[in-house]
């Protein structure tokens, strides 16, 4: 990349030209490469930085509509070389809802089963291969597994000798609803 851009640069200038990438192509050798001579850039970020952002997207203010059901809010950075640019969007939002009730609703299914199996069994159960079920589960409905706190338990009082028990994280919830909808770009 660097030997064909440079080229190009030599023959045509730096100086009109603003990369723009998705957050699946920059890395940080990436990102200096476009900082070190002061390319324009626009480029994604981590869905995990938006963390950093969340006072930013809960505030009201200074959001500007682009069109309809998308907005915008620009958020300088205290070094001031880099301006993060949040995006939200309604439709989005709603479709990112959807697909992780979609998940936590395959992943209470499979919950559901594998409790009612330890219930109504018959003989003791194996805790590595009830293990192994669960890693399955979860694998299966990766998106949804960091919602739940999962915890196999000894129980003397059932023939399977283990309960299951589990309960969804409010916390981890919240903050993916929150960033529902939301993209972080960063821009120099």
């Amino acid at each position: 990349v660097k030997s064909i851009v440079g080229n190009r640069e030599a023959k045509f200038g730096k100086s009109n030209r603003v990369w723009i990438m998705d957050r699946g192509i920059v890395s940080a050798d990436v990102l200096a490469w476009l900082q070190q001579e002061q390319r324009s850039y626009i480029v994604g970020t981590p869905k995990s930085d938006l963390k950093k952002f969340e006072a930013q997207l809960l505030e009201k203010r200074d959001w500007v509509e682009i069109r309809d059901g998308l907005e915008v809010k620009q958020c300088p950075t205290s070094e001031g070389q880099d301006t993060f640019i949040l995006r939200r969007s309604n439709a989005r939002k709603e479709k990112e809802q959807a697909m992780r009730e979609r998940v936590a609703k395959n992943s209470e299914d499979g919950l559901n089963r594998l409790k009612g199996r330890l219930d109504h069994a018959k003989k003791k159960q194996n805790r590595d291969m009830l293990n192994l079920q669960l890693g399955r589960l979860l694998g299966r409905n990766s998106r949804a597994a960091r919602f739940y706190d999962i915890q196999l338990l000894d129980d003397a009082n059932r023939t399977s000798g283990v309960a299951l028990s589990w309960t969804r994280k409010k916390i981890e919830e919240d903050s993916a609803t929150l960033a529902d909808g939301c993209y972080l770009l960063r821009a120099s």
